[in-house]
């Protein structure tokens, strides 16, 4: 084991073993190891961790110099992972082992959530002249049958996989425009009955 305290000479050091640095705590700007340039640390892979030298001020890390797998630690406080990240020993795995960008074992918190979801059609087809509606009776049947909406997944299939929120919200959102259309069809054959009650009053 090579043991440095104090500043070694400039040249190069090879060690075959263990190297351990005493810091003795005087420089608390640079910190007790400083280097200038790149820090490989070999082993089963390479691993990188550099400061560019073209006036980026970031710091990278890249496993066997593949900058496609990098982390990125920004000046600026962010933090860029090129794969996937795990908070917590998370057990979310709803498509699969490895579907998940971003997975947390626990809640979080967020002032606000976007979801761009490409794939999920908006439900404003609800409207449109050609959409057929379900019968009423058909929607009791099938209640009676499977005990939630239909097109509205399980609670057992819930509980198993989870939830899309994207999907889920424009599935919820179609029952809302559903039952609009449903209350409008109601109103006019309320309407209409009451012309037909007034009708037949006045004929009295």
């Amino acid at each position: 084991m090579l043991t440095v305290a104090g500043t070694a000479q400039a040249q190069n050091q090879n060690v075959l073993g263990n190297l351990n640095v005493l810091g003795d705590g005087s420089h608390p700007n640079t910190g007790d190891v400083s280097v200038n340039g790149a820090l490989l640390l070999t082993g089963s892979n390479y691993w990188v961790f550099q400061t560019p030298n073209d006036g980026r001020t970031d710091m990278y890390v890249a496993p066997n110099w593949n900058w496609n797998s990098e982390t990125r630690f920004q000046s600026n406080g962010d933090v860029v992972f090129s794969g996937k990240v795990t908070i917590g020993r998370t057990g979310i795995n709803p498509g699969g082992a490895g579907s998940l960008r971003l997975a947390v074992e626990g809640p979080f918190g967020a002032h606000a959530v976007y979801v761009r979801a490409p794939g999920v059609a908006w439900p404003d087809y609800v409207f449109a002249p050609a959409y057929r509606l379900r019968p009423l009776p058909d929607v009791e049947q099938f209640i009676l049958v499977n005990r939630h909406l239909p097109d509205v997944p399980a609670a057992t299939e819930v509980e198993k996989q989870g939830l899309d929120l994207a999907a889920t919200d424009a599935v919820l959102l179609r029952k809302v425009e559903e039952l609009t259309l449903y209350l409008i069809a109601l109103q006019k054959e309320n309407d209409a009955l009451k012309a037909r009650v007034g009708a037949l009053e006045r004929k009295r």
